[in-house]
């Protein structure tokens, strides 16, 4: 494999998504012991964040001329 062909391979941005969505679903199993409003708000924390990180490669990145 040359160079060039390296350099060809795109690669996606980093991404911080992937760490948050584990915590919000701990927030939200952890609710299952201490209390039901905690529940909500981590389910509804593990939604928006599975929405951000799903739709975090549909826009584009700057310096990529795609």
């Amino acid at each position: 494999m040359t160079a060039a062909e390296i350099a060809a391979i795109h690669m996606p941005p980093t991404s911080f998504w992937p760490l948050l969505l584990p915590i919000a679903i701990g927030v939200m199993v952890s609710g299952l012991v201490i209390s039901m409003v905690q529940v909500v708000i981590g389910g509804l924390l593990t939604l928006w964040l599975m929405y951000k990180f799903a739709m975090e490669l549909h826009r584009p990145v700057p310096g990529h001329g795609h």
